[in-house]
């Protein structure tokens, strides 16, 4: 119960019955007192809220078998010590839009990787849509397919992650908050977590499709891959800022695909867009 309400009003009013403008002024007073507190205890509460993000990332991955390597250089040179050392498996997820890539850091990569393929072992790299568009994974992917490296691109895939041997995952750091840098992630060694991310993998490779195949359904479609994550964002309800950074690109971008969206399909507005794709099989491509 509010203060300055019920049996406490009537305290008040008992107090300064002799006169009701000064009761009124009195219970005012106490209520807005009151009101303030209760804002103030509000606001905490909602401060916490926001805080929610890093007490999750950090009671899940913390521990002893849990380290925090908060540089991409760090992050590379403790992937690449840890594939060097494995004798079963890689599993790569690749989600954020592809970006131009130095020749000579994808041939270090395929290099590292194609050693495991000659030790026995099973390297597979799990996509998202964007990367069939991308020339440059194009022709990186057609010499990893021949040295008998499994590649598949899924509708939706788990964050970006590499997991080597069912022992190790590397997870990247996504919380805004984090003051480290944007390619910081963590190196995780617990069975638990590790278990559990091998079997989202999993589930996500399995609902892929593999490569060719991909390709071969995405040829002739009226949207790219990166307006179909921009709609299915929104269809998730999303404000258009959260798609931007759901997807990895800026306002101005998101805005642009729709539009360009928009005059392929002979539409003029966004919900006509959404309608159009709450019907289309376009909704099943990667």
């Amino acid at each position: 119960m509010v203060k300055g309400t019920g049996m406490e009003t009537e305290r008040l009013l008992g107090k300064a019955a002799q006169d009701p403008r000064v009761a009124g002024r009195v219970i005012v007073a106490a209520v807005q007192q009151d009101l303030v507190a209760l804002s103030e205890r509000l606001a905490h509460a909602v401060d916490l809220a926001h805080r929610e993000p890093l007490f999750e990332d950090g009671r899940f991955y913390g521990g002893p078998t849990s380290e925090l390597l908060p540089t991409a250089r760090l992050m590379n040179e403790r992937i690449t010590a840890t594939i060097a050392a494995a004798t079963e498996e890689l599993c790569t997820v690749q989600t954020t839009a592809p970006t131009d890539r130095s020749p000579e850091v994808l041939h270090r990569g395929f290099a590292r990787d194609r050693e495991l393929l000659e030790r026995g072992g099973r390297v597979r790299y799990l996509y998202s849509g964007a990367y069939l568009e991308d020339p440059q994974t194009f022709e990186y992917v057609s010499e990893f397919l021949r040295a008998g490296g499994e590649v598949r691109v899924g509708v939706r895939v788990p964050r970006r992650q590499v997991l080597v041997d069912r022992r190790n995952w590397f997870v990247d750091v996504t919380s805004p908050e984090t003051p480290h840098s944007p390619d910081a992630g963590w190196h995780i060694r617990d069975v638990a977590p590790v278990s559990w991310a091998v079997d989202n993998f999993s589930q996500a490779w399995g609902a892929a499709l593999p490569w060719s195949e991909a390709r071969a359904r995405v040829a002739g479609a009226m949207s790219t891959a990166r307006q179909r994550q921009i709609l299915r964002a929104l269809e998730e309800g999303l404000s258009q800022q959260r798609v931007a950074d759901r997807v990895h690109i800026s306002d101005r971008v998101v805005n642009r695909d729709l539009s360009s969206l928009r005059q392929a399909l002979g539409m003029t507005t966004t919900t006509q867009v959404l309608i159009w794709w709450g019907g289309t099989e376009e909704r099943l491509l990667p």
